[in-house]
């Protein structure tokens, strides 16, 4: 049975927008009339940022009551988010105070429609968040992250260090330029969290990891002087290279970071799973919660057996090779991890995962209650779709969100049909390759509610057909979130749609009664 707010809160989600003539409706009124309290403790319950927008723009004062809630994080992932949302913010300096998290990624191709748009020039787009935070409008910035092509020039981190005083966690991309050990990048102190990634970890140059001959390089002195004697009280630290050029980190076992939660190494050269210095390094960091090893040099048996979760037997989530990959008698139980992400060099097709893994995760992984994974389904295997998700569902009882990337095309009603199989599971993603005359989006995303009705949110994506997890492009991606009636079943959809048209991106939003759709 729903609580009072929360019957409040499912009124709200499922209005409509306020008229388009400008006249005031009777429920614009009424909204005036709401303690401020009340709207704030709203919107903290709503699961989406376009919900939260859609609430805001009920009326004029309930849009500056959210405000503060609207721009607390901003994230920015397409060339056109960037120019337009900055340009805003230097223009609107009662907005840009708000702002607590930053994320810029200029040039960021997730959607296919970016190949076919010019590039950025990300100097000037750094040269933009420079010019506002030199004016004081991103004081209360806590967090900012530059996700471009190369590492922007100093001027950025001089003056983000300068006139951000609550920034504490900062995170960059890094390009074809080397890295240089007298960067502004590198003078932060008392950071909270701080990560350093290649713009590409992929094997888009190489065929098989095999085959790899990478550069290694070492990394600047005064990073590690940042990291290990000017941020004490790190809580996030993030260190993934390219796979054709790693860096040596095998410094960050000198780390003392009691605070630490948070560990992700990713790409990098080898040299450190097997050192005791590492493996002192987890024993006395006992507040590590989630950890990432996905290194090209790290073998997946000694990750999973010897160092990561053995030595670090409070962590929850992990990310990296399956840590149930070999069903062997002395394979110690993992109480404590509820979240894994399994990361493999080559796709697993679906027929080893339902022999090897799925009938360990019950008995190893008891607590698991978040699972992400990519898989290639192969017709000519004798493994129906069907089989293969019934057999993970019934391998993992306590599911309640799954992520699943696939390189191939799979009928989404094997995934409905299972669906009975998972009595917890609330959330889910799917990445699939579509048929040329695939059916509607919103359509797939009716039946799959009506084949379980428990389910809060869903997405579905429909990608070009792809092979690293790195490279996969989006065409149509469509976010479904429920909207409960009186009785607490779902009666109407929140739907938010994107897809790639004639080379734009178009999208489009809007509730949807579920009594007006047929699904036959």
């Amino acid at each position: 049975m729903p609580s009072p707010l929360q019957v409040v809160t499912n009124r709200f989600q499922s209005l409509s927008r306020p008229s388009r003539n400008g006249e005031e409706t009777r429920f614009t009124k009424v909204t005036r009339t709401v303690p401020v309290d009340i709207i704030l403790e709203i919107a903290q319950r709503l699961t989406s940022l376009g919900a939260l927008l859609d609430f805001g723009l009920i009326s004029r004062s309930t849009y500056h009551i959210l405000l503060p809630t609207l721009y607390a994080h901003v994230q920015l992932d397409s060339n056109d988010q960037c120019r337009a949302t900055l340009s805003y913010l230097a223009r609107e300096p009662d907005v840009a105070i708000f702002v607590k998290s930053l994320v810029v990624r200029p040039n960021h191709r997730i959607w296919d429609s970016n190949a076919h748009q010019e590039e950025q020039d990300e100097a000037w787009i750094a040269d933009l968040v420079s010019l506002i935070a030199a004016q004081g409008k991103f004081r209360l910035l806590e967090s900012f992250h530059w996700d471009g092509m190369e590492v922007p020039k100093d001027r950025l981190w001089l003056k983000l260090r300068t006139f951000c005083p609550r920034l504490r966690h900062i995170g960059c991309s890094v390009g074809q330029n080397p890295l240089q050990g007298e960067s502004e990048l590198f003078k932060f102190v008392n950071l909270a969290g701080f990560s350093l990634t290649s713009h590409t970890c992929n094997f888009r140059h190489h065929r098989s990891f095999h085959q790899v001959t990478p550069e290694e390089t070492d990394l600047p002195n005064s990073l590690w002087t940042m990291l290990l004697e000017n941020s004490p009280q790190l809580e996030h630290l993030v260190l993934n290279g390219r796979q054709d050029h790693l860096w040596r980190i095998s410094r960050v076992s000198e780390g003392r970071w009691p605070a630490m939660r948070k560990l992700s190494l990713g790409c990098h050269a080898g040299g450190i799973n097997n050192h005791q210095p590492f493996r002192e390094f987890l024993s006395v960091h006992p507040l590590l919660r989630d950890i990432t090893l996905t290194g090209l040099r790290f073998e997946p048996w000694d990750v999973s057996e010897e160092t990561s979760l053995l030595d670090v037997p409070a962590v929850e989530v992990y990310t990296g090779f399956w840590p149930i990959h070999r069903s062997t008698i002395s394979y110690p139980m993992y109480k404590s991890i509820k979240s894994v992400t399994a990361y493999h060099v080559m796709w697993i097709p679906s027929s080893w995962m339902m022999t090897t893994v799925f009938p360990t995760l019950k008995k190893k992984l008891p607590s698991l209650t978040s699972l992400s994974m990519s898989v290639e389904f192969r017709s000519r295997v004798g493994v129906t779709t069907l089989d293969f998700f019934r057999s993970l569902f019934s391998s993992c009882p306590s599911l309640t969100h799954l992520e699943l990337l696939s390189s191939s095309h799979f009928d989404l009603e094997d995934f409905a049909t299972a669906l009975e199989d998972a009595p917890s599971l609330a959330t889910f993603t799917l990445v699939k390759v579509p048929k040329l005359a695939s059916e509607d989006m919103t359509r797939s995303a009716v039946r799959l509610l009506r084949h379980k009705p428990s389910l809060r949110s869903f997405t579905i994506a429909h990608v070009c057909p792809w092979r690293r997890s790195e490279e996969f492009l989006v065409k149509h991606k469509g976010i479904y979130e429920m909207i409960p009636g009186p009785a607490g079943i779902p009666s109407s959809i929140f739907v938010s749609e994107t897809a790639h048209k004639r080379g734009q991106r178009q999208t489009r939003r809007y509730r949807l009664d579920l009594s007006d759709v047929a699904t036959s």
